[in-house]
């Protein structure tokens, strides 16, 4: 938090937290306070990795991860307590190989065996095909398991292709895999449908 953001000056921290977070791990935590077991998988490293650990333990969330060299990425919210506004600095994180994708792949088809539903969400690491979402959709499906994919641009429409069960788009995301703007509640119900 900062009293007033500068752009392209100094600003000085007023008070700061770190939470070990991400789109898997909220979606995690929510399920597990509004009283359903969930669980997270998916692919850490192992520098800063024990941040998001001990928040899935705090939250007795059950977690499986395949540990990879590197970095956590970092993603910054700068709050400006003048206006209310939040910038965002968002890494981009480790680049994955190959092996880690094979080794992801089988957690999700052994998790799937005995999940009603899964969620696949959150921004892919570099060197990560844009269609994996979709591998992973189908590998889970094979499986038995219901799938909601949260996604965004070539992610999201190469998603589509494995017909998940849900979608979250948001607004532009939506606009972006139906083709066309929408804005009212009808057309949105409408590009919807189109999927």
């Amino acid at each position: 938090k900062v009293q007033r953001f500068t752009y392209g000056g100094m600003n000085r921290i007023v008070d700061s937290r770190l939470d070990g977070s991400g789109k898997g791990v909220n979606v995690a935590v929510a399920l597990r306070r509004i009283g359903s077991p969930s669980a997270c998988i998916g692919i850490l490293q192992e520098s800063q990795g024990h941040v998001i650990i001990k928040r899935l333990e705090r939250e007795r969330i059950p977690h499986a991860f395949i540990m990879q060299e590197g970095e956590v990425r970092l993603n910054q919210k700068i709050i400006d307590l003048s206006t209310g506004f939040i910038t965002e600095v968002n890494e981009s994180g480790t680049p994955v190989t190959a092996e880690i994708l094979e080794k992801v792949l089988e957690l999700v088809r052994e998790h799937a065996r005995t999940s009603d539903l899964m969620v696949f969400t959150g921004s892919l690491p570099p060197a990560c095909p844009a269609d994996f979402y979709r591998t992973l959709v189908e590998a889970a499906k094979g499986e038995g398991a219901r799938c909601v994919l949260d996604a965004e641009g070539d992610r999201l429409a190469a998603g589509l292709e494995a017909k998940p069960y849900m979608i979250k788009p948001n607004l532009y995301e939506l606009q972006s895999v139906a083709g066309r703007k929408v804005k009212a509640v009808p057309e949105v119900r409408d590009a919807a449908l189109t999927l």
